[in-house]
């Protein structure tokens, strides 16, 4: 049998043969919050014309078009040709927006992923201390400042931004508050810093904080010390906030075993006891500043004198009666000590 075909027949054959090679599918990814922008329209700039586009169907979760927010689906037929429309995804999901036309049909699918909800923690620290932002919720993170550990000197806020696994991220920043506390105010001093083997010395300390302990084992805030060698104090503090500080007071101890023990060769000290005037003979050139220091008893300053001769004289009328205790230093730091009376 002999089939006939006619004009419009080869025309709608060749029509179907243009749709189907003209069929195109897109894929693509995006995260909740992007836009995405299709042109609806199969054919070419150049082939667009009224007729070109008949329509084209959206399906996903949710989403957004035209300033109008929408669930599950939206079609539309007869587009202005050649237009691009816009859509915003408004939650994750799978969507599927085809047009179709003269020249065939488009569909686009995307994949919308969730944008990461990131958390931080906050925190207190003391002043001089370190804190290190703990973040959660995403893959990868960038901290304003760009570290996790932070160290401010007042309270301060950082902003912590997320990324997710998939390259998404965070819609906003979180936000890690980090507080500072003062460390206690710690002032430590002594009745004197300069005692005799077998003396005895009182420490005294200052503070805000709520609780403190001297290294001697005392736990108030003045206590007695015999140190029977030259001993440096420390006294810890700790304030309500949890914030410690730390003061020390050095003891220094002369044996105090002879009234001249800087060198009898080097330096003399007389008369001993002594009225008036205390000379102190020098057997050696002067070629830098050499003082003369005197001290009570208990190790209390008294008074410095610069020896500028061989041979010096300190006037001692100032001074009560008593034994006194004297360190000589010269500039290479040597310090010797020893004792007079003044009568």
């Amino acid at each position: 049998m002999k089939r006939t075909f006619t004009y419009l027949t080869i025309i709608h054959f060749l029509f179907l043969i243009q749709l189907s090679l003209k069929a195109q599918t897109s894929t693509f990814t995006a995260c909740v919050g992007d836009n995405f922008s299709a042109n609806v329209n199969s054919c070419t700039y150049s082939n667009c014309s009224s007729t070109t586009a008949t329509g084209w169907s959206i399906f996903g979760p949710s989403f957004s078009h035209s300033g109008i927010n929408y669930t599950s689906s939206l079609s539309f037929s007869n587009p202005m040709p050649c237009n691009n429309e816009t859509f915003y995804f408004l939650s994750s999901g799978t969507f599927t927006i085809t047009s179709t036309s003269f020249c065939g049909s488009r569909t686009f699918i995307i994949t919308v992923n969730p944008r990461p909800t990131v958390t931080v923690s906050s925190g207190a620290i003391c002043s001089g201390n370190s804190y290190t932002i703990v973040p959660s919720g995403a893959s990868s993170y960038t901290f304003q400042g760009g570290s996790s550990i932070v160290s401010p000197t007042t309270t301060t806020t950082y902003s912590v931004i997320g990324t997710s696994s998939l390259g998404c991220i965070s819609t906003g920043s979180a936000i890690s508050t980090v507080s500072v506390n003062p460390k206690p105010v710690l002032i430590a001093t002594t009745t004197t810093s300069l005692i005799c083997a077998g003396s005895s010395a009182i420490l005294s300390a200052s503070t805000s904080a709520i609780t403190y302990s001297w290294s001697s084992g005392a736990t108030t805030l003045t206590t007695s010390v015999n140190p029977t060698t030259t001993t440096t104090y420390t006294i810890g503090a700790i304030s309500s906030a949890g914030c410690s500080n730390y003061a020390t007071v050095t003891i220094n101890v002369n044996t105090c075993t002879g009234l001249n023990e800087f060198n009898s060769n080097e330096a003399s000290v007389y008369p001993n006891p002594a009225n008036e005037i205390l000379n102190i003979k020098l057997n050696f050139s002067i070629n830098s500043n050499i003082t003369f220091e005197i001290y009570d008893i208990s190790g209390r300053f008294i008074s410095k004198h610069y020896l500028l001769n061989e041979s010096n004289a300190i006037n001692l009328d100032g001074l009560n009666s008593g034994l006194y205790m004297y360190k000589i230093n010269t500039s290479s730091n040597s310090i010797k000590f020893g004792k007079f009376v003044k009568q």
